[in-house]
């Protein structure tokens, strides 16, 4: 943001006076300015794979405040408090965003000029943009409402795009808190958790948009329709389907899958695929299909593979099983 011609030149230590955040970082950049009943805090940090920003902001008028983005990239942006919705807009006055307090969103801004506008009264904003290249090679597959800004990014679109907006609660403030906090440059573990921070920073904005947006039965629905898939697609190919292929077609990943389906069924996805093998391999048994027959058509490589499982899966025999069928 471009500050002093609104709020004033930085101020020296001494002239800061009674200025002060609710949140202050433990190490960055910090400046002060003032200016008659306006004042401005700016905080930043720049760490190796995100950069931190916050602004205390005091206006008794509106103010139209200009924002220079001289990188196209991904930003977060929290209305932790605001005496009204904050607006953004371009360089043609065109209408960008909007956000009220309690508030979150993503953006993909290309580099160009922007124009913030506040009505009178407090605000505080924190926000922040990463590299990217953490959600390449299907690092993204979970994160379906990051997909659009994502693909505009890789694609250096000229448009800017928002993610839905989503609401704060108490555990994303008391994360931002946090990572403000433990901020220090040059240290290596410090680097790791403010990387470490961000994540789960994006995991809970991608929950409190499934909360809102999805229904309430969104993890039931995806379970049952990952049955559906592992019954369909075992049923065809045996035990050669792989259960990454599940979460592909759920477009999450297979350890939020195993997560959830343990939670919601009771078992873990490869014992339930198991069991559809194994009653599989008893129907084609029970119609008279030998052992090695059936290990060919459940998708066994061969034969001592098929008995170690069914074995391990049933305390039988293939041979043993026939021999148990009624005559």
């Amino acid at each position: 943001m471009k500050t002093a011609h609104i709020f004033g030149p930085s101020l020296s230590k001494k002239d800061v006076g009674a200025l002060t955040s609710p949140l202050l970082f433990n190490d960055g950049e910090v400046v002060f300015r003032k200016n008659k009943g306006k004042s401005c805090i700016e905080q930043s940090f720049k760490g190796r794979l995100g950069y931190l920003q916050q602004y205390n902001i005091v206006v008794d008028e509106s103010v139209c405040i200009p924002i220079e983005i001289k990188q196209s990239d991904l930003y977060v942006a929290y209305s932790i408090h605001s005496r009204a919705k904050i607006l953004l807009s371009d360089s043609e006055n065109r209408h960008v965003l909007s956000l009220h307090q309690g508030r979150a969103l993503y953006a993909y801004l290309p580099k160009g000029n922007y124009n913030l506008t506040l009505s009178p009264g407090k605000y505080q904003l924190f926000g922040f943009y990463f590299d990217v290249g953490m959600f390449d090679d299907g690092g993204d597959r979970e994160f379906s409402f990051l997909k659009p800004l994502l693909e505009a990014h890789r694609n250096s679109s000229s448009a800017p795009l928002m993610s839905t907006d989503f609401s704060l609660d108490a555990k994303t403030e008391a994360y931002i808190h946090a990572l403000c906090l433990r901020i220090k440059t040059g240290d290596l573990s410090s680097q790791i958790y403010m990387f470490t921070t961000m994540k789960d920073l994006i995991k809970l904005s991608k929950t409190k948009i499934e909360e809102k947006y999805e229904p309430k039965n969104y993890k039931k629905t995806i379970v049952e329709a990952a049955k559906i898939i592992l019954e369909s697609n075992v049923e065809a190919e045996g035990v050669r389907y792989k259960l990454t292929a599940v979460a592909d077609r759920l477009a999450i990943s297979l350890n939020y899958l195993q997560i959830i389906f343990k939670v919601e069924s009771g078992e873990t996805l490869s014992q339930f695929k198991g069991r559809i093998i194994v009653e599989k391999a008893k129907k084609l048994m029970r119609d008279g299909k030998m052992p090695k027959e059936t290990s060919e058509l459940c998708g066994f490589e061969n034969l001592p593979a098929f008995y170690r499982f069914f074995k391990r899966e049933t305390q039988m025999t293939p041979k043993d099983y026939i021999l148990d069928q009624p005559s």
